[in-house]
């Protein structure tokens, strides 16, 4: 089973919490796929990263998928209002897409957002991926029970380099002060007690 992530899941691993070794366990663990948007945004981060070159699966690559994303970008533009030609160039869209023609093949496992905007457009109006649509802080503490894949430790080195980060003054995935103490700090912590 596949999972698709946003462009900002990658740059928070490499840029925001400085944790290129965590997201080589997790795609050591899961099966990624990103396309040629998402390619692009993160070209500086992966540059030269052999791990990440290897372990990810490009989605342009396979022609029935490709074609597939198409077809869904005309759809989205065709029944949705506020999605227009522009919202289709951004990499959010494209993981939706991707996620979507993956879905529809039954090899979807996570879809991982965190634009606020197309997390909501995906809960609205996707009820067939809204299943697998997740957060990224969701997505690590979701590991510790996904098939025993990853342990603990990863799940508390996240939680450890998150908290340094905003302590630092940075705003990883857009996250504050206020907003690690009084939700994403409470993820971690009961996942890590086991009340995930």
């Amino acid at each position: 089973m596949n999972s698709v992530a946003d462009s900002s899941f990658y740059i928070f691993f490499y840029s925001d919490i400085e944790g290129k070794k965590y997201l080589h366990k997790l795609i050591r663990s899961y099966d990624f796929v990103i396309g040629p948007k998402i390619k692009n945004e993160i070209k500086q981060e992966v540059y030269g990263d052999e791990v990440f070159f290897d372990k990810t699966k490009y989605f342009e690559s396979e022609v029935n998928l490709a074609s597939g994303l198409k077809i869904f970008y005309n759809f989205l533009i065709e029944n949705f209002d506020e999605v227009d030609g522009e919202d289709i160039k951004d990499a959010e869209y494209e993981a939706i897409g991707v996620s979507y023609v993956l879905k529809e093949a039954n090899e979807l496992k996570y879809l991982i957002l965190d634009d606020n905007e197309a997390y909501k457009f995906v809960d609205k109006n996707f009820d067939q991926i809204k299943s697998n649509l997740v957060r990224t802080f969701r997505f690590i503490c979701l590991t510790k029970t996904d098939t025993n894949k990853l342990n603990e430790k990863l799940i508390y080195d996240v939680c450890k380099a998150t908290k340094n980060s905003i302590n630092n003054g940075n705003h990883p995935l857009n996250i504050n002060k206020e907003k690690w103490k009084n939700e994403i700090y409470p993820l971690f912590k009961e996942t890590l007690r086991g009340e995930n």
